[in-house]
């Protein structure tokens, strides 16, 4: 049996565990797994290098890729580490032994993860990767699995199991696919075409939403003007990357509430 994996974030990372735990119970001969992501393990954005002020919007306490008895499921059960647990336990060690290019800001942020943590984004992306090397070690004497770092370009259905892939300027058949490809890119809505010229307009520049880690926000000039749609997880991912990614600090008060101290580096943010 032979399957592919088009996408390796966390969704299709459980999808390969699953896989592997059921293949113990009922043993699939030659069972070949094919993992797809040009991003690499983790994919776009949960990527490890991208700016350590990204956070998740999950506490790392409550964060696991593992199974347990609060899941009702007919597969087997395999307990492991949350992030949080795997941070304390392995993380410092697994991130020195792989030379991050972040480590220093990684290593300071396990040093003072709590309960209450929110983590930043790339290290859960490194999480996904020591998750995927355990499957990998505990399993790839049964079953062949393999990584392609590249962008699946088609699919094609050639019978009601069977399906053609292509990548790498060749195509092989599959008996499984799994597509985990993420929210994509789409072409600029009538909206979104309307806020760019309003924008133009009013001497504004729009900035679309869009994978965070994907955007040159450096490329924005201190002192300019900055137009975003909606207040939500995007607001805030702009909101951190032209505020105290430039050197703004933001600072708890007696009464709970925020002061901001401006760096003189930022945009003027309309939302």
């Amino acid at each position: 049996m032979k399957l592919a994996l088009i996408g390796a974030g966390p969704r299709n990372l459980m999808a390969l565990e699953r896989l592997l735990a059921w293949n113990k119970r009922v043993s699939a001969p030659d069972l070949e797994i094919h993992l797809f992501d040009p991003a690499g393990i983790a994919g776009r954005v949960w990527r490890p290098d991208q700016p350590h002020e990204l956070l998740m919007n999950s506490l790392a306490a409550k964060i696991t890729l593992f199974t347990d008895h609060t899941i009702e499921m007919e597969g087997p059960v395999i307990p492991g580490p949350t992030l949080l647990e795997w941070a304390r336990r392995s993380g410092t060690t697994f991130i020195k032994e792989n030379n991050y290019k972040k480590a220093n800001y990684l290593l300071n942020e396990i040093a003072h993860l709590t309960p209450e943590s929110y983590a930043s984004r790339g290290l859960f992306g490194i999480y996904q990767e020591w998750f995927y090397q355990q499957l990998y070690a505990q399993n790839s004497k049964t079953v062949h699995i393999i990584f392609h770092k590249t962008t699946v370009t088609g699919i094609k259905r050639l019978t009601h199991h069977t399906y053609e892939l292509r990548f790498d300027d060749a195509a092989e058949t599959f008996d499984g696919v799994s597509l985990a490809l993420g929210e994509g890119m789409s072409q600029l809505s009538t909206h979104e075409r309307d806020l760019t010229q309003f924008a133009h307009a009013h001497h504004l520049s729009y900035l679309r939403t869009g994978y965070p880690a994907e955007q040159d926000f450096d490329k924005i000039p201190a002192q300019s003007h900055i137009l975003l749609r909606g207040l939500g997880l995007n607001f805030m991912d702009a909101m951190i990357m032209l505020t105290q990614h430039r050197g703004g600090k933001f600072y708890r008060n007696s009464d709970d509430t925020l002061t901001y101290q401006a760096s003189g580096e930022e945009p003027k943010i309309f939302a």
